[in-house]
């Protein structure tokens, strides 16, 4: 009998609990194009994050996330005039060309239309809207990851100290060289001493010779970078940073990095590293799935590059620490490029004129960004996945098990995330810095200001020969200096990256630099900018 009352009162609470995300009935299904995120392929409604989502709009979706060439498969979806209800698009390009072609709606005429309450006209800064318009001639999109400092007054900061810490940290910087706290404590060394080039590679051949294995007594691998992508995280990212490259020659004309002698100098870095063994062919082909996977389980002493590829979560600020900027032998100047114009999104998410039911559209935008449905799908559900602190809510151990999972939702719906809502509700501490701000904060970096170099959507794609030579040039960058980084001595190097030059020039790439440095010129005339490398 007690069993018989146990079940039922277990019952009667499950269906106390169950409103909160029954669905609807009549509710709408989506096609959505994306080209990144971290979610299941199929919309789960046993999940509460999807369910909670559902319940709140009427709208369901079908997922359509290619693996590979997303691009390409939209612009086909374009061409045939066969586009799903909403797309978020990183593809500058494509985002113009559908807006020319009129086949997605301006936002304002959707919401007035469809949500005229819309908490967008209030919560949507005029200066990022007006920045957007100015860009595609309305307010065609939604972009995620914006910059602007009317955030600041929209959202706020859950507390003091979380106001403090930004204002401190302006210049987060993702990109640069990460330790793993725990080796560099096995050998007595403190992380404040790297200082310099050199000191670093005394610091890699430490972990080398000391044979170290990870607590499941694996090897442990004594640096990595972001294997097929080096090139353009790596080197692209922290590197040319570090080793002081800007896109400028000596009297302020925009040039590809790689010419400078800054870039150069970082990748003879990463040669010697191979030379000394560190770094090997095998690193350059990983897929990022295997680097993160090695470098999650304690067999990465060393990793060079973006510090979100590593994954999300304070657990990861306690595992890394980071030197910050280091000097190179050059005794160049390590620089970071700040964009203090008008940052208008990564992900771009549009609604199709064709759309099936528009207005679900509409209320689908109108939630996902909003402060109730961001508290959703960025951390959860309250009482399971996160709790309150005051003002600012803490992670449970159970809901920092979840983000980016690919399961529940959490964290994963980037084209609806604002890097700028986080800082009003998660509480942050001068007293805990996370690796990532160490960079920024060293003496000698020197902050620039990047927003010239952001080259306008179409601009390339619309000169054909430039176009060719973009894809031609950056193919052949993306094949060849990987093998020069491998080169067997410094002649080698210096041989090899000789030819590199010469062959970029020879393909074209100096006139495509002479057409970018137009618009570069124009940009820094408009923002008052003089523009002069630091080294």
């Amino acid at each position: 009998m007690k069993k018989v009352t146990c079940w039922l009162l277990l019952l009667s609470l499950v269906t106390l609990l169950l409103p909160a995300f029954a669905v609807a009935e009549g509710t709408v299904t989506l096609e959505w194009f994306m080209d990144y995120a971290a979610l299941p392929s199929k919309w789960n409604l046993e999940e509460p994050v999807f369910a909670g989502i559902t319940q709140a709009t009427g709208v369901q979706c079908n997922i359509n996330m290619p693996a590979e060439d997303a691009s390409t498969k939209l612009n086909l979806l374009m061409i045939s005039r066969n586009l799903p209800d909403i797309i978020s698009t990183s593809d500058g390009d494509l985002r113009s060309e559908l807006i020319a072609a009129g086949l997605v709606w301006d936002l304002d005429e959707l919401l007035q239309t469809y949500v005229p309450e819309s908490h967008l006209f209030a919560n949507f800064p005029a200066d990022l809207k007006k920045n957007i318009i100015d860009r595609d001639g309305g307010w065609y999109c939604y972009p995620s990851h914006m910059n602007s400092e009317g955030y600041e007054s929209i959202w706020g900061y859950c507390d003091e100290d979380t106001a403090e810490f930004y204002k401190a940290t302006k210049y987060d910087n993702r990109n640069s060289i990460f330790l793993r706290k725990a080796y560099l404590d096995q050998l007595g060394i403190d992380v404040n001493t790297i200082r310099t080039e050199q000191d670093l590679m005394d610091v890699l051949q430490s972990f080398n010779d000391a044979g170290l294995t990870n607590t499941s007594g694996a090897s442990v691998y004594t640096m990595m970078v972001n294997g097929d992508q080096t090139v353009w995280l790596t080197m692209d990212g922290i590197i040319r940073n570090t080793f002081g490259a800007m896109p400028l020659t000596d009297d302020g004309q925009y040039q590809s990095i790689f010419y400078t002698d800054e870039y150069r100098d970082g990748a003879s870095f990463l040669n010697h590293c191979a030379q000394k063994g560190f770094l090997t062919e095998t690193h350059l082909i990983m897929d990022e799935e295997t680097l993160v996977s090695l470098a999650n389980s304690g067999r990465v002493a060393c990793y060079i590059g973006p510090f979100t590829t590593l994954g999300s979560g304070a657990d990861l600020n306690d595992v890394w620490v980071s030197p910050g900027a280091i000097t190179p032998d050059s005794g160049a100047t390590p620089v970071l490029p700040y964009n203090a114009g008008m940052y208008t999104g990564w992900l771009n998410t549009m609604v199709s004129k064709d759309a099936k039911d528009p207005a679900a559209c509409a209320r689908f935008i109108d939630y996902m960004s909003s402060r109730e449905g961001m508290l959703l799908h960025m951390y959860g559900v309250e009482g399971v996945d996160y709790t309150w602190d005051g003002p600012c809510l803490v992670r449970t151990e159970e809901g920092m098990g979840k983000i980016e999972d690919g399961v529940t939702g959490i964290w994963g719906f980037y084209a609806f995330q604002d890097a700028y809502f986080p800082r009003s509700v998660e509480h942050r501490s001068l007293d805990k810095m996370p690796p990532t701000m160490a960079y920024s904060l060293t003496d000698n970096v020197v902050v620039y200001d990047a927003s010239p170099f952001d080259i306008p959507a179409g601009y390339v794609s619309e000169n054909e020969d430039m176009a060719f030579i973009e894809i031609e040039t950056n193919n052949y960058l993306e094949a060849t200096l990987p093998k020069i980084l491998l080169a067997p001595d410094d002649q080698t190097f210096n041989d090899q990256y000789d030819a590199f030059l010469a062959e970029m020039t020879r393909l074209g790439r100096k006139d495509y630099d002479a057409y970018l440095n137009v618009k570069v010129q124009e940009a820094a005339e408009k923002r008052g900018i003089e523009l002069k490398p630091v080294n």
